[in-house]
């Protein structure tokens, strides 16, 4: 399939109990990849941005889906096979276009990403931040 970092369709992120959640962003870390959770936006208003970031160890194995750790990154499924992480999306892609977030918003969460201590060079990688294109 692809690098992790180059893909521009929504993923999916299986954690080691079996919780299921979108990634908003996704950028390389030292440790292994930095990711955000959707509505960030909302979530450093409220609580802090560190809610919902997310570093997770490990080197990324495979084309996809790909693994890091015991985790399993995968392109998110249509409506039939993972219902309710297709709505949310659904409901991010939303939020996303009534809050009008263009590429000063992307810049914004990209300067995020660096202060987390994530690999986010211009060019360097595959704007899939938002991946609500």
């Amino acid at each position: 399939m692809a690098d992790l970092f180059s893909v521009t369709a929504p993923l999916s992120i299986r954690a080691p109990s079996g919780e299921k959640s979108i990634m908003a962003a996704v950028y390389p870390h030292p440790q292994g990849l930095l990711y955000f959770d959707l509505f960030w936006d909302i979530i450093e208003q409220s609580h802090g941005l560190k809610y919902a970031a997310h570093i997770i160890e490990g080197s990324i194995r495979g084309d996809g889906p790909w693994k890091i750790g015991n985790h399993v990154i995968q392109i998110l499924g249509c409506q039939g096979s993972e219902p309710e992480l297709a709505q949310l999306f659904s409901q991010w892609q939303m939020h996303f276009e009534q809050h009008g977030y263009e590429d000063s918003s992307r810049e914004l969460l990209k300067d995020r990403a660096r202060e987390f201590g994530a690999f986010v060079e211009k060019d360097e990688i595959a704007d899939n931040s938002f991946h609500a294109q």
